[in-house]
């Protein structure tokens, strides 16, 4: 079945769409600086999902050895989305 002229038209204008929003993610994610944090989060939590719970040999700055239970938070999702893996 041959697209009509309109039909064209609204498949252009979906596609300028989508090239603008993937355009304005990236401007957007170029105003932030890159670190480490998630990565950091992620391997704490899977370190303590393994046993090591207390985080021992880990070195955390002042503000962040307050907050013990924001680890504990991050810890129980990396566990529900992994624990899949294991069960085969």
């Amino acid at each position: 079945m041959a697209l009509g002229p309109r039909r064209w038209a609204v498949t252009a204008v979906w596609l300028v769409g989508v090239i603008a929003v993937i355009a304005a993610n990236l401007r957007l994610a170029r105003t932030r600086a890159v670190n480490s944090d998630g990565a950091s989060n992620a391997l704490q939590a899977w370190d303590m999902l393994h046993g090591n719970v207390l985080l021992h040999g880990w070195t955390f700055s002042p503000a962040e050895g307050v907050a013990a239970s924001s680890r504990t938070r991050r810890a129980l999702p990396a566990m529900r989305n992994t624990a899949h893996i294991w069960s085969i």
